[in-house]
């Protein structure tokens, strides 16, 4: 999901702060991330539906602890713990 080549269609927006304890991981859910994007080895099965798109990806941040959102928020960027400035 950092490769540069792979761009998110979605924006982080309409989503609610989970509060809930016992939410899922990000480890748990990160095999939804295709979904999200153009990643030509995993092809998104709501490519052409830009609004369910758009909807789901609200969802699957609601479900994210809080902390995990902002790893997500940062990933539609490029730009995560993980990812370091190229040189």
């Amino acid at each position: 999901m950092l490769d540069e080549r792979i761009e998110f269609h979605v924006e982080a927006v309409n989503y609610d702060i989970n509060h809930w304890e016992e939410a899922p991981s990000l480890y748990q859910e990160a095999n939804r991330l295709y979904l999200f994007c153009n990643d030509p080895l995993r092809p998104s099965t709501v490519a052409d539906n830009p609004e369910k798109r758009q909807n789901l990806f609200s969802d699957f941040l609601s479900a994210l602890a809080p902390a995990e959102i902002k790893v997500v928020v940062g990933l539609l960027d490029k730009m995560t713990p993980l990812a370091y400035p190229r040189k």
